[in-house]
């Protein structure tokens, strides 16, 4: 099965002075320039708690941040989601008050931390009912920012985990374009990515490469 290969971390060490002086961009760049590493990307997350002046893209970033440490280090992943999701909350919050925030970006990231809170349920019944959460966000940003890239890629990895159950290579073709399509509204941004909310551009080449390998070596292809 398909491992999604999130935005990497760094291998920069974060010196404390460095942390305490780091802007929005710097910290997101860091997080995007190097080898994962859980203590290297959580004091990235530090450095974003410091800024005040940068309004809720802060914990935005925090919380996907932090969805990707628990992605590849199993230790206080309840506690780190919990985490994200508190920092997640406060970005809405603020976000709402801006008739111009991408809520459809902040919905698709709110799908992703329930999915991964759903591996933290009690039992399959809250488990469903976590994942029927993460479907539900996931509705609502395909309802209200279809033409944000972001929200194109989520949609594009549904399509293809489709095409692949359902051995489809129409729903394989279309989230292949989906995602190319996206792919080219990422690099029209001039923006640097922390001032952004494009927080799965990276994983648009790996998912491309899966179709395609899928589509020359069948749908078991990993």
């Amino acid at each position: 099965m398909f491992k999604t290969i999130a935005v990497a971390a760094t291998m920069l060490i974060a010196l404390p002075c460095f942390a305490a002086t780091e802007g929005l961009a710097e910290a997101v760049a860091r997080h995007q320039s190097g080898a994962p590493d859980s203590e290297l990307e959580l004091s990235i997350v530090e450095s974003l708690s410091k800024l005040k002046n940068d309004g809720w893209l802060p914990d935005f970033w925090s919380a996907y941040i932090l969805t990707q440490v628990v992605m590849r280090h199993p230790e206080d992943r309840a506690k780190r989601l919990a985490r994200a999701q508190d920092h997640l909350t406060r970005a809405m919050e603020k976000a709402r008050r801006s008739d111009e925030a991408p809520m459809g970006d902040l919905f698709s990231l709110q799908s992703l931390v329930y999915s991964f809170s759903s591996g933290q349920a009690k039992n399959k019944e809250e488990a469903e009912k976590i994942q029927e959460a993460a479907t539900a966000e996931l509705a609502k940003a395909f309802e209200v920012a279809v033409d944000s890239p972001t929200v194109m890629v989520m949609a594009a990895t549904e399509l293809i985990k489709v095409g692949q159950k359902e051995e489809s290579r129409p729903h394989l073709m279309a989230g292949k374009a989906l995602l190319e399509k996206a792919r080219e509204r990422f690099e029209a941004s001039d923006l640097p990515l922390g001032e952004t909310t494009h927080f799965n551009g990276e994983w648009v080449q790996p998912w491309i490469d899966w179709v395609d390998r899928m589509l020359a070596d069948g749908f078991s292809a990993e």
